[in-house]
């Protein structure tokens, strides 16, 4: 048990004792139990009272509490995290931004949005996770995400402007979260895109400096 085998928790202070006494009481079979759960309350609650007041306070002053009561609480959680359940991909295709040499007709885009169309629903939010962080379509549609969604031609060795016989297509798909942006090399295949698509969604190997 924690503190040497008695009712304590260690902390760089020191000893801080569960309960009354506690330094002097040993951790044994019949009151494990408690201890657990007072180590737990401890741990989850006592210990960081301090730093979830300050939490509550900085949110409260750009959030007003009143403006929180008239939802319940999974209504709250719809409006921060958002809708699950399929992507609506054209809503998200229609928003999006494209750079690097992408355009809304070019071919490798058609392509993406048809490949994550054809993806299972977890698939999908794998997808708007690894670009986005958050797995769950913005409650208002994705015309509300800040940034904008953004696909990027990426692995193109001379840069931006260089011709797509140049880009390296055995590199993998990454991406920003902090930008909401996907770096996708000019794959030629709906397949291509598919695979290397799925590989780094599901290997979590997304993000690069480039």
């Amino acid at each position: 048990g924690g503190g040497g085998g008695s009712g304590g928790a260690r902390e760089e202070a020191g000893l801080v004792e569960l309960v009354p006494g506690g330094a002097d009481i040993l951790v044994t079979a019949e009151n494990r139990g408690r201890y657990v759960h007072l180590m737990a309350h401890h741990l989850l609650h006592a210990q960081i009272r301090r730093q979830s007041a300050a939490f509550v306070a900085g949110f409260r002053s750009l959030v007003p509490p009143e403006w929180l009561r008239v939802f319940a609480p999974a209504e709250l959680r719809l409006l921060i995290s958002g809708a699950g359940g399929r992507i609506d991909v054209d809503d998200l295709a229609r928003s999006s931004m494209y750079s690097g040499g992408y355009t809304a007709d070019h071919p490798t885009m058609k392509m993406l949005w048809e490949a994550v169309s054809e993806f299972e629903d977890e698939d999908q939010r794998m997808f708007l996770r690894f670009v986005t962080s958050c797995g769950n379509t913005p409650l208002l549609g994705f015309s509300q995400l800040q940034p904008a969604f953004c696909v990027h031609r990426s692995g193109m060795a001379g840069g931006s402007d260089a011709p797509e016989a140049s880009a390296d297509l055995a590199r993998l798909p990454t991406a920003a979260t902090c930008m909401n942006l996907l770096k996708l090399p000019p794959y030629r295949t709906k397949e291509a895109i598919r695979d290397k698509l799925l590989y780094a969604i599901k290997s979590g190997s997304g993000f690069d400096l480039s």
